[in-house]
């Protein structure tokens, strides 16, 4: 007696690489070699909330602050907004987070430590993301991104940053590439009572 063709196809996982279908739970890919996304299928639709009626109702508050143009300069007191490639929601940077150096990449298992901003979940392994990758720092009220002398580089509006640890200014709606991961930057300036 065979499987149906539903069962035979719900107890296999496809390789993302190579598109193998290889057994349920594995985690390396038999035909390829290629660490498999495992995640991929769990992940649920999430539905949007109705933000305008839940502050309507009183629940929440919402800020209505425009964001600063693109190719504005960073202002002491902005909050930085960095939205990451396929990402509902951005990576918020508050002034007091800014005040010294930020470093992006992916966590270290074996040293048991964290960047300032994690790119593990957003598949920073598989996009080439070093654990120490990059900073952003604000220097005299100037906002900088250094390359932390990374594998795959930091890029800048598409333009590699060459010279590791010289940090290049960054502005408004810049695109800031770790690897292969791309993160839109967005300027938010701080509320007016």
């Amino acid at each position: 007696m065979t499987d149906s063709p539903q069962l035979q196809s719900e107890s296999k996982i496809e390789c993302q690489i190579c598109g193998f279908a290889n057994r349920l739970g594995s985690l390396i890919c038999i035909n390829c070699g290629s660490v498999i996304d495992t995640t991929i299928g769990a992940r649920q639709k999430t539905r949007s909330l109705d933000v305008e009626a839940l502050e309507k109702a009183g629940l929440v508050k919402l800020g209505h602050v425009e964001p600063a143009a693109q190719g504005s300069a960073y202002e002491v007191g902005m909050s930085v907004q960095l939205w990451i490639q396929d990402a509902i929601h951005p990576v918020i940077l508050m002034p007091e987070q800014l005040r010294g150096a930020l470093i992006m990449g992916r966590r270290d298992p074996m040293m048991q430590k964290s960047p300032d901003v994690d790119l593990d979940q957003f598949g920073g392994y598989r996009m080439g993301v070093s654990r120490r990758h990059a900073t952003l720092e604000v220097v005299n009220g100037i906002l900088y991104l250094t390359d932390l002398d990374s594998a795959n580089g930091t890029y800048l509006n598409n333009r590699r940053l060459l010279v590791a640890r010289r940090g290049e200014v960054v502005v408004a709606g810049d695109q800031i590439r770790l690897g292969q991961i791309s993160i839109k930057t967005v300027f938010v300036p701080k509320e007016t009572p």
